[in-house]
Order: C-alpha cells, then sequence, then structure tokens
C-alpha cells in the first residue's frame, strides 16, 4: 500500500512537470492505481478505504495546476473516477466479507475437529475403564492382550493373578448393594496399591479382577508374593462381612505363571489360573494357589512346568 502510495505522488509530480499537450490525456491513467491498491492488492477493507482517500485526494490536489483542466474536465473526470472509486472499494469489501467468511469456517471446522478428536479419544478411553473402581475392564484386558500376541514382553514369561472377593453374593444380601460397590471400590484400590504401576489391573467380572504381570523368570515366587500381598491388603481393609467366619471381607487368589509369545494364547494362562482360584475356594477361601501350566507341543523350546497346587502363606 505504501508503494502505491508513493507511486501515486511520484506519477502526480511528473505530470506537473510535464509540458506535453496530452497531460490531461494520461492524467486518467491515475485511475489505475485505485485499482491496484483495492482489487489487486487486496488488503483490509479499513486500509483500502483509506488508502483509496489519499490516492484521490492526490489526484484531485494535482489536477487544479495542470494547463487546460477546466470544470468542464474535472466535472468528466469525477462522473469516471467516482465510480471507479465506489465499485472498487465494494469489489474489496466483499473480497474481504468473503474471504473472512472462509477463515471463520476453516476455523470452525478446525474446532470442531479438534472437540471431535478429543471427544474420541475421551470416549475411547472410558471404554477401556470400568466405571465402578476406575480400573481396566475386560476391554482394555482384550487391547492388551492383543498388543501383548504381537510384542511378547522381553522376559518371555506372564503371570496372571485372578483375585475373587469372598462371598461377595452373602455381602450384598446382607448389606445391600451401595455396600457392595463400597466394597468393590475399595478392594481396587487395594489391589492397585499392592501392584506396581506396569502391571495390568483390570477388573474381570463382577467380584473378580486380573493382575498381568511380566516375569523376569518362569519361577512363581514373585507372582505368588504379589498375591499373597493382595490378600493381605484386603485383609488389613477389614471391611465387616458379619456373615463369614472371618468377620471380614476376604479374597481368594488364583496365579499362574508361564511362557509368552505370539504363539501362546492368554487364554491358556487365565485358565489355568482360574482353575487355581477354584482350587482355593474348593480349600476354605481367603488363601493363594498355583495353578499348572504345560506350554505344549507347540513351543518345545520351552521346559514344560507343572506345578502342584501349594499354599503360599
Amino acid at each position: 500500500m505504501l508503494v502505491v502510495c508513493i507511486a501515486t505522488v511520484v506519477w502526480c509530480a511528473v505530470l506537473l512537470g510535464s509540458e506535453n499537450p496530452h497531460v490531461l490525456g494520461y492524467f486518467y491513467a491515475g485511475l489505475v492505481f485505485l485499482m491496484v491498491l483495492t482489487i489487486v492488492l487486496m488488503p483490509a477493507f479499513e486500509y483500502s478505504f483509506y488508502g483509496s482517500l489519499f490516492v484521490f485526494a492526490c489526484l484531485y490536489a494535482t489536477i487544479g495546476f495542470l494547463a487546460g483542466a477546466d470544470s468542464s474536465y474535472v466535472v468528466n473526470h469525477l462522473a469516471l473516477s467516482v465510480p471507479v472509486l465506489v465499485l472498487t472499494l465494494l469489489a474489496n469489501y466483499r473480497f474481504c466479507a468473503e474471504s473472512l467468511r472462509l477463515y471463520l469456517e476453516k476455523v470452525s471446522v478446525e474446532t470442531l475437529r479438534e472437540e471431535l478428536a478429543a471427544r474420541n479419544a475421551e470416549l475411547e478411553r472410558i471404554s477401556h475403564v470400568d466405571p465402578l473402581t476406575g480400573l481396566a475392564n475386560r476391554r482394555a484386558l482384550d487391547r492388551h492382550a492383543a498388543e501383548l500376541q504381537q510384542q511378547p514382553p522381553r522376559q518371555s514369561y506372564i503371570a496372571v493373578i485372578i483375585v475373587d472377593v469372598d462371598y461377595f453374593k452373602t455381602f450384598n444380601d446382607y448389606y445391600g448393594h451401595s455396600e457392595g460397590d463400597r466394597c468393590l471400590r475399595a478392594v481396587a484400590s487395594a489391589i492397585r496399591t499392592a501392584c506396581d504401576a506396569d502391571d495390568i489391573v483390570c477388573r474381570f467380572g463382577g467380584e473378580e479382577f486380573l493382575i498381568l504381570r511380566s516375569e523376569y523368570s518362569p519361577r512363581p515366587r514373585c507372582a505368588l508374593a504379589l498375591a499373597e500381598n493382595i490378600r493381605h491388603q484386603v485383609a488389613n481393609l477389614a471391611i465387616p462381612h458379619q456373615t463369614t467366619q472371618e468377620g471380614k471381607v476376604t479374597v481368594s487368589v488364583g496365579v499362574c505363571t508361564g511362557p509368552f509369545d505370539p504363539e501362546t494364547e492368554l487364554e491358556s494362562l487365565i485358565k489355568a489360573a482360574d482353575i487355581a482360584l477354584y482350587e482355593a475356594k474348593r480349600e476354605g477361601r481367603n488363601r493363594v494357589r498355583f495353578g499348572s501350566y504345560a506350554t505344549g507341543s507347540a513351543l518345545p523350546q520351552f521346559p514344560v512346568y507343572l506345578f502342584n497346587a501349594v499354599n503360599a502363606k
């Protein structure tokens, strides 16, 4: 805009210094500066308006000093320049308005896209979280299992721990479902506290919880220690359960440790841990049992580990 305004001043000075008898004919070319300023450069309308006024003022401050510029010439020139000024400003205004509309539309679309992405991310997060306990749910477990299938842990051993609240149906019947929900939240919190940050802790069923832990060796000691710690943590909550012999809420725990690679199904480890859990239930509850797991012929590089159910106390 500054260049155009300076060019207008230079143009007017050249015309004033010219002795060409056709200078009045050349003066009409000054209207080109108006069109360049408003249509070619297309600045914001406010700048176009003030720039056009400046160019217009320069032209008509010069016309009075040109030889032969009588009132008739000025009127004819105004008859052309005024429509040019108005039409170019209108064109600039429409261009600016359309540009602003497109910009706001783009901003609106981008904002909606960001909001949609944020909501989708939140929905994805919520869909993998159990609403009652805040732990991962079965869907999150399935996703993690699929990730393990694709990229098995370097240790190549997985510990599966299944925790079940003892006599929970009786607890619900005696204390009510609201107290049952509080009990599950407290148990879930105790389990999460006992586990490491890298452990996958999820609500596996109504009153069942499942923990996945990567092991450095096939020995069950680490997993059994965690299971026993969980059992103690829940017992230490001392949640009253008057209908049981202990008088408080306890849990039974089943544990299984086995090799894991893309050819191994996590379901087989879970099934072995579930069998160990039922063994703990059958032997009187409030205890930890270790289940047996065999690798089978599909994985000959791993030895077969068969553990008898033992008390982890």
